[in-house]
């Protein structure tokens, strides 16, 4: 079975990082391919040092006898290593290194996503606590993706600014186009946007823009990887 790992694009990309977190890959170490150098010398390096290359029957197996499973992903340049609680290559090599007298030497080069954000593109990517369910389920997780805050306050000084600028089709189609995918808290940085819009708008007696015609709320597939 071949071991699939270049994305084709960014959305794929953050899709396959969130079904791997959703399968309890919560560690993570992301990292840049230096300019001149050969991307796919360097994921066979990586792929072979941290095992990702395995069968599923190998990794529950493994994961059974408190093994790590780790999955390795790239884009561009761009890479991130994820792996499961255990032990394993990915905790020996990016773990924390102690001397004999315990003082730390270097410190642990993984996150776990629990607590900081993977950050790709414009996406932060967090598994957090649903707080919908905590009160019934309080140790649910689930992956949530938004548009990071750079991305999020950028966008939204960007549009706000021009409000009042231009009709109000034309304000709709630049929010129809912006491309990004709708995952859910996705969708509410947009409509929150949309909201500083229409207030602004409303201060200078315009009309407000239709959400409907401006938020793109359908899913359109993703391809992950190339066939």
């Amino acid at each position: 079975m071949e071991y699939r790992y270049i994305a084709t694009s960014p959305d794929g990309f953050v899709s396959q990082v969130v079904r791997y977190v959703s399968s309890g890959h919560v560690f993570y170490f992301s990292g840049r391919i230096a300019k001149g150098k050969d991307p796919l010398g360097t994921d066979r390096k990586l792929v072979k040092v941290y095992e990702a290359a395995q069968t599923p029957w190998t990794r529950s197996r493994n994961r059974a006898k408190g093994r790590s499973s780790v999955h390795y992903l790239r884009h561009g340049c761009r890479f991130v290593l994820l792996a499961t609680p255990g032990r394993g290559a990915f905790f020996d090599e990016l773990g924390e290194q102690r001397g004999r007298d315990g003082t730390v030497l270097r410190e642990a080069q993984f996150r776990d996503i629990r607590r900081v954000s993977f950050e790709y593109d414009i996406y932060a990517i967090r598994f957090t606590a649903c707080s919908k369910d905590a009160s019934r389920s309080p140790g649910r997780r689930r992956v949530l993706v938004r548009l990071n805050r750079e991305a999020y306050q950028g966008l939204k000084s960007y549009l706000v600014g021009r409000a009042t600028r231009y009709d109000i089709r034309s304000l709709e189609a630049q929010v129809w186009s912006l491309g990004v995918y709708p995952y859910r808290p996705v969708l509410e940085q947009l409509w929150a946007i949309v909201r500083a819009m229409n207030r602004k708008r409303r201060r200078l007696g315009l009309a407000p823009l239709e959400g409907r015609r401006c938020i793109q709320n359908r899913k359109r597939p993703l391809r992950v990887f190339d066939s």
